[in-house]
């Protein structure tokens, strides 16, 4: 009877053991699930609901945006356009790109500039050739500028050049004057020389008696003077007092009131993108808003705004750059970004 009691004691202390076993490891157990679930779930709905941060550029160039400003749509660019519009780096580093596809970015063939210049201005010969849009901006600028000086004594002695005509002045005045071949911004279209000529005679442009009206005031026409002085450590190219760019409104505005160069523009737009902040331009009485979309891939999908008018330029580097009115608002867009 004795040896029964003390099996029994036994079996009871056994099972006693086992459940407080179990006991504990259903305790751990509950303790990790909760505090799993504590790390992965928001403590309450308002978590939830937390402003959308801004994307990276390259989340934005693949295209996995998960935050879309309001009334913005897509535009799908062909990404070799990048080497096409108003605001492309030409220099020692990135060459001009001749053609190509261009179905959304303006692109312009240069167009003889004699067929429709004014009187304000004289040209070198019938042989000037700029883009379109460039020449309808410099004879709005000239004819301010004799309406402010009485005279019309600007020439334009340079502006669209192909690639041997570049070679032949490279090897001329070499590369502290002139950019390598296919490496000038007179393959574009955008650039111009200009001098002064009064009474059958050429002169030098300076900044000196009222020519200074022109560097003061070319940026309401879309121009700036692309090589100023102090640049020359950035741009690779010394101080030309008589070559303009055009990179239109309102770039112009934010280049030459800001005392930059092109180069740092470009490189400056980078930090403006789609879902970040904007760069905020107020140029000749309108606001405007500035990002960029880094190209991605064969093709690039940019967001434009719906019901405003905007533009898109390629920087001929590594996107776009998107300048949007934000004082016009309109019902239709058409694909290069001028009113439908």
């Amino acid at each position: 009877m004795t040896g029964k009691k003390n099996n029994k004691g036994k079996k009871s202390n056994i099972t006693l053991t086992l459940a407080g076993v179990l006991a504990a490891l259903i305790a751990v157990n509950i303790f990790i699930l909760g505090t799993l679930k504590s790390n992965t779930t928001p403590g309450d709905t308002v978590n939830l609901r937390k402003a959308p941060q801004a994307q990276t550029e390259d989340e934005t160039s693949a295209g996995n945006i998960s935050y879309v400003p309001e009334n913005y749509t897509t535009v799908d660019i062909d990404s070799e356009e990048i080497h096409f519009g108003e605001l492309i780096l030409v220099n020692n580093d990135n060459a001009f790109v001749s053609d190509g596809v261009h179905s959304v970015v303006k692109y312009e063939t240069p167009a003889n500039v004699y067929a429709s210049k004014t009187q304000d201005y004289f040209i070198k010969d019938t042989t000037i050739y700029l883009n379109p849009t460039v020449i309808e901006n410099i004879n709005v600028m000239f004819a301010d500028y004799v309406e402010y000086s009485g005279d019309s004594d600007i020439l334009i002695n340079a502006a669209y050049r192909t690639v041997e005509e570049q070679e032949s002045i490279y090897a001329e005045k070499g590369p502290d004057i002139a950019a390598n071949p296919g490496y000038s911004e007179h393959h574009s279209g955008y650039a111009f020389d200009i001098c002064i000529y009064a009474d059958g005679v050429y002169k030098t442009f300076a900044d000196e008696g009222h020519y200074t009206w022109i560097p003061e005031n070319c940026k309401k026409y879309g121009f700036i003077r692309r090589y100023p002085e102090g640049k020359s450590n950035i741009t690779q190219i010394s101080f030309e007092p008589w070559h303009y760019r055009y990179v239109g409104v309102p770039h112009s505005y934010y280049i030459e009131e800001n005392g930059i160069v092109l180069e740092e523009y470009i490189d400056l737009l980078r930090h403006y993108t789609l879902a970040g902040e904007h760069l905020k331009i107020e140029a000749g009485g309108k606001n405007y808003e500035v990002y960029y979309v880094p190209a991605s891939g064969e093709t690039t999908k940019v967001y434009v705004p719906a019901d405003k008018t905007y533009s898109v330029s390629g920087n001929n580097v590594d996107g776009f750059i998107v300048t949007v009115d934000m004082s016009v608002q309109t019902e239709t867009q058409v694909s290069d970004g001028q009113e439908a």
